[in-house]
């Protein structure tokens, strides 16, 4: 339970102080910083790119009470995204929903790899395989508006969320409810994909308001077959001709033998590491 929160604050200074008090045995400090953000955009006036220069204004009346019961949620385990039905990915101001995999900071980093090789002026088609709210596909059609993009995933709950983002945002992506292994890949010249890469013998070191609240079937896959995903999408770019790029994010525990998957089919395979230096990221090139 939190402690008491003053019904009239000074500044959102006063309020970030308190906040990180609250949580500071739950979360790192550099992840409080960001949901901090996260909560002031949603129970303010306030813009999420505005917080970080705006922390001497003062709240308005409303918003101790609310952010009392915000704090108590995550005490509880529940992840903000969930909380506020929002997630921030790339600049991108996206729905989200339980059931619904969040979007991680990684996997920014494989978006910015995709636009350092491809480019802003990319004309290509490109498919999203377990596409989930639709970050990476939204993201990339933003950053690429002449790029023709797809995003698939075999969750009904996934694509119904993606679809929205994508008519919320204005964006051109189509989305198709179909499981990788009867998607086609034929004409398609870019794949990306972050699928399921955690074993389920990694639970037990998992955070519990990831392995409580997120969908198992977007984090885990079965430690017998840990590259299941992966050896898919290798298999039918094998035969799909056309398609001249793989990116993926990857377990850094199967880096080596993620690569020797797609080595043979692919004349360069390179490995990329993440911001915390972790081997995070495969791309695969004809």
């Amino acid at each position: 339970m939190p402690e008491p929160l003053p019904k009239t604050l000074e500044s959102y200074r006063e309020a970030k102080s308190w906040f990180l008090q609250q949580m500071q045995d739950t979360y790192e400090l550099a992840e409080l910083e960001s949901m901090f953000r996260y909560l002031v955009a949603e129970i303010s006036p306030l813009a999420f790119n505005q917080v970080r220069v705006s922390l001497d204004h003062k709240p308005n009346a409303d918003f101790s009470e609310q952010l009392w019961e915000i704090t108590k949620r995550l005490q509880d385990g529940e992840p903000l995204q969930y909380i506020v039905n929002k997630a921030y990915f790339c600049d991108l101001d996206l729905v989200l929903e339980k059931g619904v995999l969040i979007p991680r900071p990684e996997t920014e980093e494989l978006v910015y790899r995709v636009l350092e090789v491809l480019g802003s002026d990319f004309k290509g088609s490109i498919v999203d395989i377990g596409t989930g709210s639709g970050c990476i596909a939204l993201a990339l059609q933003y950053m690429q508006p002449q790029a023709t993009l797809m995003g698939i995933d075999k969750s009904e709950a996934a694509i119904a969320v993606a679809e929205k983002n994508a008519a919320r945002l204005e964006l051109p992506v189509v989305f198709e409810n179909i499981a990788v292994e009867d998607f086609r890949l034929e004409g398609t010249d870019v794949v990306v994909s972050n699928p399921p890469y955690i074993g389920r013998d990694e639970a037990a070191t998992m955070e519990k308001h990831v392995t409580d609240f997120e969908p198992d079937g977007a984090l885990f896959v079965s430690e017998t077959d840990p590259l299941y995903f992966y050896r898919i999408i290798a298999e039918k770019t094998a035969t799909a001709l056309a398609v001249k790029h793989v990116f993926l994010e990857i377990n850094p525990k199967y880096a080596a033998e993620t690569i020797a998957l797609f080595q043979g089919i692919f004349k360069v395979v390179e490995i990329h590491t993440d911001i915390n230096g972790k081997k995070r990221m495969v791309h695969a090139q004809r």
